[in-house]
């Protein structure tokens, strides 16, 4: 009996160190998870810094350019140049009357945090240099009519 109880407590005793073992691998298996997220954010954050051109096809909705005459779309936040939080809009608006031949006028704007930034804006065949000082809250920069065309794109 006596021999039988001590073997039954080395077992609750390894039950319990198994147990131990178990939950604090597990933790550290989160961790290493946990980590590794957190290294692949900073890495593309990192590959991020390193982009000096951004390219992005807008997407008008086209029942509201129709119906108002004017529409506008904003892109994701993404980060170039080492700065984070930029975001670029594009405005679409109809001639101003049936019998100007200006044609359709596309605006552009970069919006980015607080900070000095020199940036270029291309539409079509038009394009724009800036040099802008940007502020708290995040404003905006660009140019109401960087390019005209006959039809909307």
């Amino acid at each position: 009996r006596d021999a039988s109880a001590r073997c039954g407590a080395l077992e609750a005793q390894l039950g319990a160190l198994a147990k131990r073992v178990r939950d604090e691998a597990a933790g550290e298996a989160a961790e290493l998870r946990r980590v590794g997220a957190e290294c692949a954010e900073q890495l593309q954050v990192a590959q991020a810094n390193w982009v000096r051109c951004v390219e992005w096809d807008a997407e008008i909705d086209l029942e509201a350019l129709e119906a108002t005459g004017r529409a506008s779309a904003d892109s994701p936040l993404f980060s170039a140049a080492c700065l984070s939080g930029l975001q670029l809009r594009l405005r679409v608006a109809r001639p101003q009357s049936p019998s100007r031949r200006a044609g359709w006028s596309y605006g552009a704007f970069l919006r980015a945090p607080a900070g000095r930034v020199a940036f270029r804006l291309q539409v079509e065949g038009g394009s724009q240099d800036f040099d802008a000082t940007f502020g708290e809250p995040a404003l905006e920069m660009g140019s109401q009519r960087i390019c005209t065309c006959d039809r909307p794109l």
